[in-house]
């Protein structure tokens, strides 16, 4: 699944869905995930197979951590990110979902008569125009300036570096030739085709975590479903996600 996801994926919390209700396809599981999973999701959704029914709210990691605190009814959490059972409602169950690499891309198609070659190396993003996420929003804005920290880059891109509220706007802005590269995912790579990767930092462990956060009726479904999305490694791995030793 590519760019062109359907928007179906978008779905909101049903106002009369009760968070107590077992699950069904009338009150179906409520995954709430990093935006970055759009499109393992919504492969998942076209081909369940025995898995629960459900549908999914999309954001950015913490907008969705802060949504989950103040009483969102989610059943499943997924961020970009490890999670902690502190910042969860309590009885929450934490696990790692997965991982992936955390790259630099660049347009598929440069623009004729670029001002300069596609960067290769951390170092030949001086000067660069260089899209970011925001590190107080996005995991991936984080994971990046921490990337650029250990390479001694923070002060030497300070001028040309451009932030956007989450990873996938900061892709946006490369394939709107607004920016020359974008740090962000392999999951993002592979899921816009005007994005090409140009090299990854291989020191950095970017991993998805995962949370049961449903009420007890809703719990085993949760758990069930969860479980059921690791065990399709064929899946994450298609879209640049690795499978991670729980």
């Amino acid at each position: 699944m590519r760019a062109g996801a359907t928007a179906v994926l978008l779905l909101l919390l049903a106002c009369g869905s009760s968070v107590s209700e077992p699950v069904s396809e009338r009150h179906p599981l409520r995954v709430f995930a990093a935006a970055s999973l759009a499109d393992v999701l919504e492969e998942l959704a076209t081909d369940r197979g025995e898995l629960p029914p459900f549908e999914v709210h999309l954001a950015g990691s913490e907008v969705l951590l802060r949504q989950v605190a103040a009483g969102a009814p989610a059943d499943v959490l997924l961020l970009a990110r490890p999670l902690v059972a502190a910042e969860l409602p309590e009885g929450a169950e934490v696990r790692v979902l997965a991982g992936t690499a955390l790259v630099v891309a660049g347009p598929a198609l440069p623009a004729a008569g670029a001002a300069r070659p596609a960067p290769r190396t951390p170092a030949e993003l001086r000067g660069c125009r260089l899209a970011v996420a925001d590190p107080d929003l996005a995991p991936a804005g984080a994971y990046a300036e921490a990337a650029l920290a250990a390479a001694g880059l923070l002060d030497a891109v300070a001028d040309t570096r451009v932030v956007a509220a989450h990873v996938r706007d900061a892709c946006r802005w490369v394939a709107l030739g607004e920016a020359d590269a974008v740090i962000c995912y392999r999951v993002d790579v592979r899921a816009l085709d005007a994005l090409v990767e140009l090299f990854a930092f291989p020191d950095v462990e970017v991993r998805y975590g995962a949370a049961l956060t449903a009420s007890p009726p809703r719990r085993e479904s949760a758990r069930r479903w969860l479980e059921g999305l690791a065990a399709r490694p064929e899946l994450l791995e298609a879209h640049g996600l690795i499978v991670v030793a729980p």
